[in-house]
């Protein structure tokens, strides 16, 4: 006699074979069914007259002894025995969910699983929960009674039940069931583990570069940061990917960037293109995920939200001496958000620059807190051309734009101006000029200055440009106003520039010399 099938926690159906002997007997009219409840009352039978019968109403919690005995023309037979001993309820239900076998943790060595009560236990008390393992995923489980219901975690080792050998990196498939006195549930879903450890803590990240993220100029307001990570090793379990982390200053960490769920564990770098605010200081920490769980985070990363400053402008040459230029400038607009350290320079002789256009030669770091510099162990006479950037903690920034200039001295020993004999008019006057008495470059040309009539005032009006006129000593000055007081003053150009005017002034009135006596002086008298 067994059990054919449960149609509820309280409706049962059971079957049994019928003796041939009585089966054979046409006078075999039916079958008596005693279902006793261990109650001591007396079971008064039921009549069945097929060899299987429905139980309904059956008290949940209730255990009962069945037997049968068959009846024909001549009377009862003898009872079936062995009695069949009949639980209600059903077998407890799948474990799913919380219920389910998941990862409690994990080594290079062992798996440990664990698990919740089923849903429902069937209307009995649960007699034990069963692992099912398969190393190796050779498609046999072995199977692992625990009968102890309290604990509900069970580790798999290489001396557990049915293991020969457990590899690091290894998987293993695993499913659950409890049961009780009515049977096994339903077997759980396969989980599907790794023999393996988290990853290992990752190295620290490093930063691959700070930029401007406005179309890349260094002098953008908003900062960009792209980071790097290497991957660390996994344990046995193949990285899913990573977690970056980043803090402003002493703010708490941040996630903002994960790729662990999405097995890109290929995806090593981030960047950071918003959120950013310039001079602040920005840290990052990385963390691997595989399918054992999540590494330790790495080291912590600094990284100072700076760029290099923007280009110094307004270079301008103020002079020049022999292997030597003197420059001045206006400090960048941007610093980057640091500090400007100090101003490098890039010089070149102008032929070098022509034959190699990248041979620039550096200055050493020249102080942040000045705005002009003598730029010197030039070679006399030689055309250079200069640039310089401006410099902070993140390095050089842009170029400025370049001046020219050769490396040599303005003309010095300028003879004293004189009016030419002889060219005196009205209205106008010829003044002359001697080459300079010091130029180390031959000399290109003059200028020719007049003041105000009458003013006492520096000669500032130019009244004759030579300026590339190396061979011409003298100029005819006109509209000049007769018997008016007049200063002269010139210039002379070579390669390096503009003298300084010379000086002292020439002082002229203006108009012709009188005319000599009509006829010589005769004596008048003597004495």
């Amino acid at each position: 006699m067994v059990v054919s099938r449960r149609l509820s926690e309280t409706s049962v159906e059971i079957e049994w074979a019928a003796d041939v002997a009585i089966a054979n007997n046409p006078l075999t009219s039916s079958y008596r069914l005693y279902l006793d409840d261990l109650s001591g009352n007396t079971v008064a039978p039921i009549a069945v007259d097929t060899p299987q019968q429905l139980l309904k109403d059956l008290v949940l919690g209730h255990s009962y002894q069945v037997s049968v005995s068959a009846v024909n023309a001549i009377g009862e037979g003898a009872k079936s025995a062995p009695v069949l001993a009949l639980h209600t309820g059903l077998a407890p239900s799948k474990m799913t969910g919380t219920s389910a076998p998941s990862l409690d943790s994990s080594t290079s060595t062992s798996i440990t699983i664990k698990w919740l009560p089923p849903s429902y236990n069937g209307g009995a008390s649960l007699a034990e929960y069963v692992v099912y393992h398969d190393v190796g995923r050779t498609g046999t489980f072995h199977r692992v009674p625990l009968t102890d219901l309290t604990v509900t975690t069970w580790t798999l080792s290489s001396s557990s039940p049915g293991v020969t050998s457990l590899a690091t990196g290894q998987l293993v498939d695993f499913y659950m069931a409890s049961t009780n006195v009515i049977g096994e549930s339903l077997a759980s879903d396969i989980l599907t583990l790794y023999v393996a450890a988290v990853p290992s803590q990752p190295s620290t990240p490093s930063e691959t570069s700070v930029f401007s993220v406005q179309n890349g100029a260094s002098y953008a307001s908003e900062i960009g940061i792209k980071i790097d990570w290497v991957s660390p090793a996994d344990n046995g379990a193949p990285i899913k990917g990573y977690k970056l982390f980043m803090a402003e200053e002493q703010a708490p960490s941040q996630l903002i960037f994960d790729v662990s769920s999405s097995s890109r564990a290929d995806i090593l770098t981030y960047t950071v293109r918003e959120g950013i605010t310039k001079s602040l200081v920005y840290k990052f920490k990385v963390q691997a995920v595989n399918a054992v769980g999540e590494s330790l985070l790495s080291a912590e990363l600094a990284v100072p939200a700076t760029v290099p400053p923007s280009a110094p402008f307004n270079l301008t040459v103020l002079g020049s001496g022999s292997g030597s230029v003197t420059l001045e400038w206006s400090p960048p607009l941007e610093t980057g958000g640091a500090a400007i350290l100090g101003y490098r320079f890039y010089y070149q002789t102008q032929s070098a620059l022509t034959a190699a256009p990248s041979t620039w030669l550096t200055s050493s770091l020249v102080s942040a807190a000045v705005d002009n510099f003598a730029l010197s162990g030039l070679t006399a006479d030689l055309l250079y051309r200069i640039k310089m950037v401006a410099n902070n903690a993140r390095g050089n920034g842009d170029y400025s734009s370049s001046v020219s200039q050769y490396a040599g001295a303005v003309p010095t020993q300028l003879a004293a101006l004189a009016v030419i004999a002889g060219a005196r008019g009205q209205s106008s006057l010829g003044i002359s000029w001697s080459a300079p008495g010091t130029s180390t470059t031959a000399v290109l040309g003059y200028q020719l200055y007049i003041n105000e009539p009458d003013s006492n005032a520096i000669p500032t009006r130019l009244v004759y440009d030579g300026a590339a006129i190396s061979t011409l000593l003298q100029a005819k000055v006109t509209g000049l106003v007769s018997q008016r007081t007049y200063w002269f003053s010139y210039r002379v150009r070579n390669r390096a520039g503009w003298s300084s005017t010379s000086t002292p002034y020439l002082k002229v009135v203006a108009g012709p010399l009188p005319s000599p006596p009509a006829a010589a002086p005769v004596q008048v008298s003597t004495s």
